[in-house]
């Protein structure tokens, strides 16, 4: 059954967001209590047991947890020594930013004050430089409170969740192949010179901003290094008369509570069924030899068009659409953070 999330339904990886709003009586005394301190890898298991019921059970935390330390700093909360909160924090845009995602608490802290005091602390703790944080919610009732304190909102994408089977996407890598000619793997050369040409920007990424898996980028190129770190592929189409890119795709992957999850955004003005089914083709493919029965699929745009052109085509090939949501990416200025 295909919903469309409202703010009113509890939706678990959003309660970090909502919970930095509380207000209620008596919130911050646990803030007072608070203990923050860095992550490592031997916080593994505390860091994974705070939620279990994040993302519809496809948690990306247990399974790359080790990786993204080495791109991010993790900051775990503690009252009475037991490990209550938990985010990745990281510098980027030049040092001018510090993006705060992955944020959970423990339910029964929630509505603390916790999640807020701990934006504070990691926002202080990495930066001298930097002017303001961003991050990504799916909230409008968040995004809302967050415009309301002056916070500016950078974009709007569309995320689509989609489920299938390996048995289903045997068949359908048993389709037949588009041209493969004019999609082909972007390196940092390339991205390097997508993010100096604004004419192109101007078409690929008319906000500016190239979202990946919760982090709001400037198009600087010291963000490239990182952009590739955290990518397992990226894809770029280009038309056939100009030359020119029309669809990059980013794709990412990982396993989560036996279930194989793609991750995938798409940006640029193609609307082609058969280009946007090759790219989504590729970042899938090998993944009915080792995944396992289920997968869960992940695709975030920022076109209307997109939305659509990738809704009709997932659905010729046996992929179950199980969710829509609207994405915000919001940036809070550093005066919030004082």
């Amino acid at each position: 059954m295909l919903f469309r999330v409202n703010w009113r339904v509890k939706v678990p990886s959003l309660y970090w967001t909502l919970m930095s709003f509380s207000t209620s009586h008596g919130a911050w005394k646990w803030a007072d209590r608070l203990r923050i301190r860095r992550t490592t890898v031997d916080d593994y298991e505390g860091v994974v047991s705070v939620r279990s019921d994040i993302n519809r059970g496809c948690d990306y935390i247990p399974g790359t947890y080790r990786q993204l330390l080495k791109h991010n700093t993790g900051y775990a909360g503690f009252i009475d020594h037991e490990l209550v909160s938990f985010m990745f924090a990281a510098e980027i845009d030049n040092g001018c930013s510090v993006v705060i995602q992955s944020g959970r608490i423990k339910e029964e802290y929630e509505g603390r004050g916790i999640i807020s005091a701990m934006k504070k602390h990691s926002f202080h703790d990495l930066s001298r430089t930097a002017t303001r944080s961003v991050s990504v919610t799916s909230s409008p009732f968040a995004c809302d409170i967050l415009l309301q304190r002056n916070a500016r909102l950078l974009c709007k994408m569309e995320r689509l969740i989609f489920a299938t089977s390996r048995h289903a996407l045997k068949n359908t890598q048993r389709s037949p192949k588009v041209d493969q000619s004019s999609t082909i793997p972007a390196d940092d050369a390339f991205l390097k010179n997508i993010f100096l040409s604004s004419e192109i920007t101007s078409t690929i990424f008319p906000e500016n901003r190239l979202v990946i898996r919760g982090t709001p980028y400037e198009l600087v190129t010291s963000n490239i290094e990182r952009i590739l770190c955290l990518s397992d592929q990226i894809l770029v189409s280009k038309d056939y008369g100009t030359g020119s890119a029309n669809l990059i795709s980013f794709g990412s992957t990982w396993r989560s509570n036996h279930t194989d999850v793609v991750f995938i955004n798409l940006f640029g003005e193609s609307v082609d069924d058969k280009i946007i089914f090759e790219h989504v083709h590729r970042h899938v493919a090998g993944k009915t030899s080792s995944c396992e029965d289920k997968i869960i699929m992940y695709i975030v745009c920022t076109k209307q068009q997109h939305e659509e052109t990738v809704k009709r085509v997932l659905k010729k090939h046996s992929w179950e659409l199980l969710v829509v949501h609207d994405l915000y990416a919001i940036e809070e200025s550093y005066s919030w953070m004082n």
